[in-house]
């Protein structure tokens, strides 16, 4: 295998080219599609597993339920068949895939291992129509020398500086401006990080309570677990990304305070010169990219690569929605021309980073590419942790790719609800420019961490945004805009208000369009709502939503706009259909067509699905609180009350004191309102708009003594105006007339 010099990370896939088919040129940044077969020219000089083969199939034929029988796949050299997609059979998390790409990559075990017919069987695979890709299960290795390298000292002035006995040596933070950074943010437990690596050593004081006990998991074949790292590489780079910062021990992470998750992808073995390095394969790579899909985790950082493309992983990838950060390589070669993956990957959700030193210059070793490569991070000479309580520098892209991670966390941190494509844009678009990178990578510059997390706040809660020129100004809630009407109407006056930040129409295109399921809103009424499927929930009591939570105080006439277009589609009437919601009680509700249905058992929705803890008073009625009216027999009962916005909505509640006809009608109605009846179910039975003349509705129907019902008032939406009083009146028919 090629090796790469002492003191920088070697990640060698060992792979021959592949030849791809596709109709279609795949953009960097767009999404990937293959149009037709990729065909492996894999030869039997290559390093890969002598007993299994990895599988892409179609996606119409992901779907299918037969494809974990190793017969599906029509050869008799098949032992097993095991689903890298799914993960678990028996997992309660599956919602977190989407559903098109279950089943969709497999590891094929053969019966009688040899490399000879691991490349026959690719062959009689690559003939079916249903798969897209056959290739070996290619080995990776992964090597953690120790460098004593020459550390320059910086003053960090009056900044956030931390404690740590040796900070000062930790240049890398120097040059990102970490310091400046953490006085806005140092990070959240709440924000998990995959780190695919050789494994984490949690014993080590700088991280034993920044990596997470029960959720990584192990996807080598060895059993030792995934808190174990005889390799010593995985245990630096999660240094790096959160080394626990100001606790007077050690070094400082980029990002103080973090969830890592550590997914083993390397093992430990002993090369033929006695060198310790980590190894493993394409498929264990591909599997804890689809186990970080299932289990949630919104960053992975993979610090290896190789030359070679593996459709496999490449698809993996494609399926995960969060942030993949990778390093660029140490080949010292221009990969636009000379290929490195997965940094060449197409894919839009990754970062790829190359590496420079303290003076901002390219390193020697570092791969770069105008097209390939995204920006640099510090990677020369780089301070971290090490197993056995030990530190060291490392040198690398494999250094550099995880200050670009330790920066996302900070992000998350600042706002949790931000997409992957958001905070993929927020670094790139505010590195520091660097002369010498210019037609090295895209960005042409250098990671810079205040930048982009000061950039992150004009998308945090509370925080008021607008696109030049247009004079809309909008108030951020939960990573979506909600329009802003009047500034008394969040709070403020025309004269003093806040500074309103002004972001691209780019920008604001990758905004959530509504806000986050979850998320707080109260109005100047002092009325709290909490989002689920894009519509407002009213909150009745602190106590039916878990307790007391942080609320943005957002626009009353916003909120009662529902779907118009324009600045005011940021909010829905009715949570989309599908929308899961639970009430303290524990019981569950779907949402369909406006209302939400019971749910006796998740297995009849297709198992457990993420749910929204609701208020159950606000629930009962739908979506509008209802007003109680009192109905008594033989004379007409009215009321008085005004429609205060337009799309507002009144709904009354009243039992039937007799069986028979009754006449529900509205008179001098200043707007236009129009009628609906509902059965206590909150079925609607019965509608009306002006059949009482002058915008005034009447209802005629039979109702039944003693049974709840609901009538809603609500001005008509083909008029944008149509605002004001109304009396509503029912009556009797068999006892007036």
């Amino acid at each position: 295998m090629k090796k790469i010099m002492s003191c920088l990370l070697s990640i060698n896939f060992v792979l021959s080219a592949c030849i791809v088919s596709i109709s279609a040129t795949t953009l960097r940044g767009g999404t990937l599609e293959f149009e037709e077969k990729i065909y492996c020219t894999a030869t039997i000089n290559d390093e890969f597993a002598d007993d299994s083969v990895i599988v892409v199939l179609n996606k119409e034929n992901s779907k299918l339920n037969q494809q974990r029988l190793p017969a599906y796949f029509g050869s008799e050299l098949f032992s097993s068949a095991k689903d890298l997609t799914a993960i678990d059979k028996n997992t309660d998390r599956l919602e977190y895939l989407n559903k098109e790409n279950f089943h969709q990559i497999f590891s094929l075990k053969l019966k009688a291992p040899s490399k000879k017919n691991v490349l026959k069987v690719i062959r009689e695979l690559e003939t079916k129509d249903y798969i897209k890709y056959a290739g070996p299960d290619y080995i990776y290795t992964v090597s953690s020398d120790e460098e004593n390298g020459f550390q320059e000292e910086y003053s960090e002035g009056s900044n956030a500086t931390p404690n740590d006995p040796s900070y000062s040596s930790q240049t890398g933070l120097s040059k990102i401006s970490a310091s400046s950074a953490w006085n806005i943010a140092t990070g959240s437990n709440s924000v998990r990080v995959g780190v695919l690596d050789s494994g984490i050593d949690r014993t080590h004081p700088d991280l034993s309570n920044r990596v997470n006990t029960t959720l990584g998991k192990n996807f080598t074949d060895d059993g030792l677990g995934f808190l174990v790292d005889q390799v010593g590489h995985g245990t630096h780079v999660a240094g790096i990304i959160g080394a626990a910062g100001s606790n007077s021990i050690g070094i400082s992470g980029v990002c103080w305070n973090v969830n890592m998750v550590s997914l083993r992808v390397f093992q430990k073995t002993v090369n033929e010169d006695g060198k310790i390095v980590g190894t493993g394969y394409a498929s264990w790579v591909a599997n804890a990219v689809n186990y970080a899909i299932i289990n949630n985790i919104p960053i992975l950082n993979y610090s290896g690569g190789g030359e070679g493309t593996n459709a496999a992983l490449q698809e993996a990838i494609n399926n995960y929605t969060g942030l993949f950060i990778c390093a660029a390589g140490n080949n010292g070669r221009n990969i636009d021309s000379n290929a490195y993956y997965p940094a060449c990957y197409t894919n839009g959700n990754i970062i790829s980073v190359a590496s420079t030193n303290s003076s901002d210059v390219l390193a020697g070793s570092s791969n770069y590419g105008a097209t390939s490569v995204d920006l640099s991070a510090p990677g020369v000479s780089i301070l971290s942790t090490l197993p056995d309580n030990s530190y060291g520098y490392m040198s690398g892209t494999s250094m550099a790719a995880p200050h670009v991670t330790g920066v996302a966390a900070l992000i998350l941190s600042v706002n949790p609800n931000l997409s992957a494509a958001t905070v993929k844009d927020l670094i790139l678009s505010n590195v520091d420019t660097v002369s010498g990178l210019s037609g090295k990578c895209v960005t042409g510059g250098r990671l810079n961490a205040y930048k982009a997390v000061n950039a992150a706040l004009k998308y945090n809660n509370g925080k008021f945004i607008k696109v030049s020129p247009d004079p809309s100004v909008f108030i951020m809630a939960g990573g979506a805009p909600i329009a802003v009407s009047d500034w008394e109407n969040v709070g403020y006056t025309i004269t003093d208000h806040p500074t309103v930040t002004n972001i691209t129409q780019t920008a604001f295109n990758q905004l959530r369009q509504y806000p986050a399921d979850g998320t707080f809103v109260k109005n100047t009424d002092g009325a709290v709502s909490r989002f689920a499927g894009g519509a407002p929930i009213a909150v009745s009591s602190w106590d039916n939503v878990g307790g007391w939570q942080a609320s943005t105080l957002v626009d009353n006439y916003a909120l009662n706009r529902y779907d118009n277009a324009g600045a005011y589609s940021h909010v829905k009437q009715h949570p989309l259909d599908g929308t899961f919601v639970t009430i303290i009680n524990g019981d569950i509700f779907c949402f369909g067509s406006g209302n939400p249905q019971p749910i006796l058992s998740w297995d009849n929705v297709g198992g457990v699905q993420p749910s929204t803890l609701v208020d159950k008073t606000a629930l009962d009625y739908a979506f509008v609180a209802a007003s109680s009216w009192d109905i008594a027999d033989g004379i007409i009962n009215s009321l008085t009350s005004k429609l205060e916005l337009s799309h507002d909505r009144d709904i009354y509640q009243f039992t039937a004191s007799a069986s028979g006809t009754y006449e529900l009608y509205s008179t001098n109605c200043t707007g236009d309102v129009y009628g609906e009846l509902y059965s206590a179910s909150k079925a609607m039975i019965a509608s009306d708009d002006n059949s009482n003349g002058n915008g005034n509705f009447k209802i005629t129907y039979t109702l039944t003594a003693g049974q709840t019902y609901y009538l809603l008032i609500g001005n008509s939406s083909s008029s944008a105006t149509t605002t004001g009083a109304y009396i509503i009146n029912c009556c009797y028919v068999s006892l007036l007339r």
